[in-house]
């Protein structure tokens, strides 16, 4: 009898531990995500304003100090095909956010984020790749 309760006892206690911890597991994984996401947003965001003013040069140099300081490689794609940056696919999501939105994307290996910034060229697209491994950094598996 006192064996039967005994385990009982552990097997309800096992039960409520992962009711717990499997919740848990999955609230954490969600949030180094979002993390991830929300960091790499605000770098691509950084670089809105001189993309807007269309001074190729300045966007130039600033996306090597921000792609040599930044976790995440920085793409900008130009109205008439050019690219600056990190050397990047110019994938159909691309040309979705070139019509003047912003979204993310699934991309070979990780996500795209992406802004489209109007100037007075066209529709500029500001690439920011995020890797799978960056989505679920010090999360444990």
């Amino acid at each position: 009898m006192r064996s039967r309760l005994t385990l009982l006892v552990a097997a309800t206690t096992t039960l409520i531990l992962l009711a717990f911890s499997i919740p848990t597991a999955v609230l954490l994984r969600g949030a180094a995500v979002d993390q991830a996401m929300d960091s790499a947003s605000q770098e691509a965001q950084s670089l809105t304003t001189p993309v807007a003013t269309g001074d190729r040069a300045l966007v130039e140099s600033y996306l090597q100090g921000a792609n040599a300081a930044f976790e995440h490689p920085i793409t900008v794609f130009w109205p008439d095909g050019t690219l600056i940056g990190v050397d990047a696919p110019r994938s159909a999501a691309v040309e979705l956010a070139a019509r003047g939105g912003s979204l993310s994307a699934e991309a070979d290996g990780g996500r795209e984020i992406l802004f489209g910034v109007q100037n007075r060229e066209g529709t500029a697209v500001i690439r920011v790749y995020v890797s799978d491994a960056q989505l679920t950094e010090g999360v444990g598996r």
